[in-house]
């Protein structure tokens, strides 16, 4: 009855899990191979696929995976580590990049001015109401024309300083 009995061919349990990583050039997803001791960080596993850890963090919960293996002769577990992860945000030396700045700004050359003021004291403009003057379409008018006689006389006459007041009843 036994006369045709075989050993069987041993059998060989294939990995639990596929070591992997997909990245994007900002996310990613990584699965590692099994550790049987907890690894301080992935740091090794990330160079090993072409990355920078130092560029790298992880961004909880990490997952495990675990299964028994044998491993010279004796049993194991091993664990594999699933977890998303991110390009760290670029660190900025804020003082570096404000020299850096200063130097790479262009000052300004003065323009010959006078050392004088030209000091502009608004009234009240009665905006909404009407009279011998006219409404609101003629106080625009006034307003624009105004404007245009304040720019003809900072270009004529250069002054250092604009003072602009509202002596009107805002104040």
């Amino acid at each position: 009855m036994l006369e045709n009995l075989q050993s069987a061919a041993q059998v060989k349990s294939k990995q639990k899990v596929t070591p992997a990583i997909e990245f994007d050039g900002q996310e990613g997803t990584a699965v590692t191979p099994g550790y049987d001791a907890e690894p301080e960080n992935f740091d090794e596993f990330l160079i090993d696929a072409g990355l920078d850890p130092t560029d790298i963090e992880v961004i909880p919960p990490v997952r495990t995976s675990r299964w028994q293996q044998q491993k010279d002769g004796d049993l194991v577990w091993l664990t594999s580590y699933r977890f998303t992860f991110r390009r760290r945000k670029g660190k900025i030396d804020l003082p570096l990049l404000m020299a850096d700045a200063r130097k790479k700004a262009k000052k300004p050359t003065p323009k010959a001015t006078n050392d004088t003021a030209l000091v502009v004291l608004w009234s009240d403009l009665q905006l909404g109401k009407v009279d011998v003057r006219g409404g609101t379409p003629e106080l625009l008018e006034r307003i624009e024309l105004t404007k245009a006689r304040l720019w003809e006389i900072v270009k004529r006459e250069k002054p250092s300083q604009v003072v602009f007041a509202d002596l009107g009843d805002t104040v």
